[in-house]
């Protein structure tokens, strides 16, 4: 099934992303209890008083990736998957950034005079596509011309990518997708590798390599790459191949590039590749329609 963004529910989770605060567990009555769901599109609240170490801990089995206060307010301390709060002033609000698995969450941490209802809160993570989080920065993107779909700069950005952690992590409207499909062309194997995602330019960026094992040279266009959704096919508006003049010779690493830019298309769809017909269906279809 293919799968785009609805511009509507975006705009609601926009809303709820920057309007909404939730204590740690309160129900309809108000009434805290642990553990706590995170979401990226919720602001959780804790409670901590001056002169009392607040624990929080995080339910889950990857590590946190980071862990940051949002000022002076408060010292942090992180053990594993749990982190200590001291408090720095009688009263006021704190924040608290946690990266898990690339998703950020945000906690507000209120001090007050009086004991929190729920010291040492516990919070585990809602359930949440892995894909979801960009989905405002996919809808809010422009459509662009051909011409000015910049291939190459999006292909430097995926390699330096793949070896720079640090550079990886500051790409916060970026993500990629493992494929790992391969197809038979000419007894040869075409590796449909991965795609990658600039949602703030509603950019995917497929990468195709393959090695000619056989003992001839052969012929293969980028532009007779095609991606389909299902049985749809997706339209490519820029493309870059390695061989020179399409012909790749025995022995030879070829790799092709396929952008797709436009069509609010999310990430997690199931994505194909289609090639020409090869020697052997030429033949087969010859034999079948003399």
């Amino acid at each position: 099934m293919l799968k785009t963004i609805c511009l509507c529910c975006t705009f609601l989770f926009s809303f709820l992303a920057y309007g909404a605060e939730q204590p740690a567990g309160a129900g309809a009555s108000g009434t805290l209890r642990s553990p706590a769901a995170l979401s990226p599109e919720i602001v959780s609240t804790v409670f901590a008083r001056m002169g009392m170490l607040t624990s929080i801990t995080f339910l889950t089995d990857k590590p946190l990736e980071s862990v940051m206060k949002g000022g002076p307010e408060i010292n942090v301390m992180q053990d594993s998957n749990v982190v200590r709060i001291q408090p720095l002033i009688p009263e006021g609000v704190a924040s608290l950034t946690i990266r898990v698995e690339g998703v950020t969450y945000v906690i507000r941490v209120r001090i007050t005079a009086e004991d929190p209802e729920v010291p040492n809160p516990v919070f585990s993570f809602a359930k949440k596509g892995r894909f979801d989080a960009l989905d405002a920065s996919l809808s809010a993107a422009p459509a662009l011309k051909p011409a000015d779909i910049d291939i190459n700069g999006a292909i430097k950005v995926i390699e330096r990518a793949a070896s720079d952690r640090p550079f990886r992590d500051s790409l916060k409207n970026y993500q990629s997708l493992s494929i790992r499909k391969i197809y038979a062309w000419n007894h040869n194997e075409i590796h449909f590798l991965e795609a990658h995602q600039f949602a703030d330019l509603d950019l995917i960026v497929f990468k195709v390599s393959w090695v000619n094992q056989q003992g001839t040279a052969f012929y293969l266009n980028q532009n007779q790459y095609k991606v389909f959704i299902d049985d749809r096919p997706v339209q490519i508006q820029a493309r870059r191949q390695l061989a020179p003049r399409s012909i790749v010779f025995p022995g030879q690493l070829e790799v092709v590039w396929l952008a797709v830019q436009g069509y609010k298309l999310r990430l997690d769809n199931d994505w194909s590749l289609r090639l020409p017909p090869d020697a052997a269906e030429l033949r087969g279809y010859i034999r079948s329609n003399p």
